[in-house]
């Protein structure tokens, strides 16, 4: 499974290249055309994220019903997870934001994928890149495929792993933080609720957000910032109460233990044991070389 997350990354990497070379010896200007790069990404994803995963519960004959689980959860019971697991997410853009600006202190600048003045076609493309097609692969991939397959170990063990693993293919650290505190909602949620259109409506959320950000002043002028001040704060506040909603009215929700029909479970590890798991997994460093190096070039480019 570490070499499927690792290969995952490798693959990226490698149809960048042979898209961007195609690109060149066709002699597209991508500052001319500026949707060409975002499709090029909205054909990367499908290709890098979920392929690899695809492949392999076609090579084992797996059961898609014992990793892709969608479970009756509730309007409802569904709606506050939704909310709170987005509110939940949103503050992790705060920890993130003070290591950028620590880094910022010494010649970091964060990879920016946008344009503030795009079209409204290529506003469009990104959205449908960024809010709906990356979560569902990456939901995919990292709930439905790793962290299905970590749970035999333990729920516990799952959640953690398979958050690390999506943290650190993210490869710039300050988006690493913000996506092991969202990796755990996803997780955990998908664990509590046994289906996998909560953690994808929390992404699809989250990153629908950040492309409305992104693009709020193209979009409504000198309101743009304010009213994407207001849209960040509004869905942090309705998220927490949301997740106090849960926590007294939905707590056997969140905290009942439930037996969940998946891959077979073998005895679950306990805290040291998992721990030690992580840290001896080889892959598992590759992908910290990985995360570090792109960080590094980050300070230096």
């Amino acid at each position: 499974m570490g070499l499927l997350v690792l290969g995952q990354t490798g693959l990226g990497m490698v149809f960048g290249f042979l898209l961007g070379m195609a690109v060149s010896l066709t002699g597209i200007n991508l500052g001319i055309w500026g949707m060409t790069q975002q499709w090029m990404s909205a054909a990367l994803v499908p290709l890098s994220t979920a392929l690899p995963f695809a492949i392999y519960l076609g090579a084992r004959r797996e059961y898609l019903t014992e990793y892709l689980r969608f479970e009756k959860v509730g309007f409802l019971n569904g709606l506050l997870c939704v909310l709170a697991g987005l509110g939940i997410c949103l503050l992790g853009n705060f920890p993130s934001a003070f290591i950028q600006e620590i880094f910022g202190r010494f010649g970091y600048e964060p990879a920016e994928s946008f344009s503030p003045y795009a079209t409204l076609a290529e506003i469009l493309v990104d959205f449908f890149v960024t809010a709906i097609v990356v979560p569902v692969m990456e939901e995919f991939a990292f709930r439905g495929v790793l962290f299905s397959h970590l749970r035999r170990y333990g729920a516990g063990f799952a959640i953690a792993a398979s958050s690390i693993v999506f943290s650190l293919v993210h490869l710039d650290f300050s988006n690493v933080v913000f996506a092991f505190i969202a990796g755990i909602v996803f997780a955990f949620l998908y664990e509590k609720t046994g289906n996998l259109w909560v953690s994808i409506c929390i992404h699809a959320l989250n990153n629908g957000l950040a492309v409305f950000q992104n693009y709020s002043s193209s979009l409504l002028g000198s309101l743009g910032d304010l009213v994407g001040l207001w849209s960040f704060w509004g869905s942090i506040v309705v998220g927490l109460i949301a997740l106090v909603l849960l926590l007294t009215l939905r707590r056997q929700l969140l905290f009942q233990k439930k037996a969940r029909p998946g891959l077979a479970e073998v005895q679950p590890l306990r805290a040291g044991e998992a721990a030690s798991c992580i840290a001896r997994s080889v892959v598992l460093w590759l992908i910290v070389g990985l995360m570090v190096a792109y960080t590094v070039s980050l300070f230096l480019l």
